[in-house]
């Protein structure tokens, strides 16, 4: 019933909304960021609870508000997320207001960072590319440092005093190849979960 209503005043239908969180969600996630969580429920000082689409951070949280609306983001609406966001002592710049189509022309000067179709479209091909840099770059590196730290501890400890050197050595080289074999397999899952 709910869904019907909101689809003929033209605004934002539940399932086109609920696609542009689980779209801004995903950019978040593979462009790195952490503790991505979707509608986080926040309660003012006066007792009343507030849906927030998309918080995302771990020390420095960041809440956003999506609208896949067919027209124009209303003045009002960007400044209802203020609103909601003052009342929960949440400082408005660490809001975002994210819409599929446009603002109207003051909606977007109320201190509340806002971002409109084209510039989602430009971010998310952004965050495809930060994905890649990740798999192809970052991850490798980290592999590279994991071996190097391995290697210099196999050194060290290989012409010490042990009193079995073998037996440690061989230790070592079984959990270097566990900790690689175990690097790998996460780098092929999170393949897996961005390509899909």
């Amino acid at each position: 019933e709910m869904r019907r209503v909101l689809a003929k005043k033209g605004k934002q239908n539940f399932d086109s909304g609920k696609a542009l969180e689980n779209r801004v969600a995903n950019i978040l996630i593979r462009s790195g960021k952490k503790d991505v969580l979707q509608s986080v429920m926040l309660k003012d000082p006066h007792g009343n609870y507030s849906e927030i689409d998309v918080v995302y951070g771990r020390f420095y949280k960041k809440f956003i508000e999506c609208k896949a609306y067919t027209g124009s983001v209303p003045l009002k609406d960007v400044a209802k997320f203020k609103a909601v966001l003052k009342l929960n002592g949440i400082n408005p710049r660490r809001g975002i207001f994210i819409t599929t189509s446009r603002y109207s022309p003051r909606a977007t000067l109320l201190g509340i960072k806002t971002m409109d179709g084209k510039q989602l479209d430009q971010w998310e091909t952004a965050s495809y590319r930060i994905r890649n840099f990740r798999i192809m770059v970052l991850w490798p590196l980290k592999i590279l440092v994991a071996l190097g730290i391995l290697y210099y501890l196999y050194t060290i400890y290989e012409d010490g005093p042990h009193e079995k050197p073998e037996e440690f050595a061989l230790e070592l080289k079984l959990k270097t190849i566990s900790f690689i074999k175990e690097l790998k397999q996460k780098i092929m899952e999170s393949m897996g979960k961005d390509n899909s």
